[in-house]
């Protein structure tokens, strides 16, 4: 109990941010409203990923390891552990099409959308 109170204090910035971002109460009022928010969490996602990017090569450093042995074993765990777990959850309930759509969706996503436009971001700033 102690611990999911501690986790709703640091949620509750992101938590906030995102309501305000991408607001449920508009969804009945617009037809399209679906594409704001689909926009908003693209956005979102490659602001996050650029976070931890920058978070990970700050903590190599420290610890003195290269940039890519971090980005190997931390940024791919941290992508490819959620995918695998609901992939496993879906071929379990009989949809192993929508699995094998997840494993391979979800990595063109992860590598072309939102590592490109961190890098595209990296490189701007």
């Amino acid at each position: 109990k102690c611990l999911s109170k501690i986790q709703k204090v640091f949620a509750w910035p992101l938590t906030f941010v995102f309501k305000l971002s991408m607001p449920e109460g508009l969804r009945d009022k617009c037809k399209y409203w679906f594409m704001w928010n689909f926009g908003m969490s693209v956005a979102w996602i490659c602001v996050l990923i650029t976070c931890v990017l920058i978070f990970t090569t700050r903590v190599g450093c420290i610890l003195n390891i290269p940039g890519i042995v971090m980005g190997t074993i931390v940024l791919s765990s941290g992508t490819s552990v959620p995918d695998s777990l609901s992939s496993i959850i879906v071929a379990r309930k009989g949809e192993g099409d929508m699995a094998i759509a997840n494993v391979l969706g979800s990595n063109i996503f992860n590598i072309f959308v939102c590592l490109g436009f961190s890098w595209m971001l990296w490189n701007i700033i």
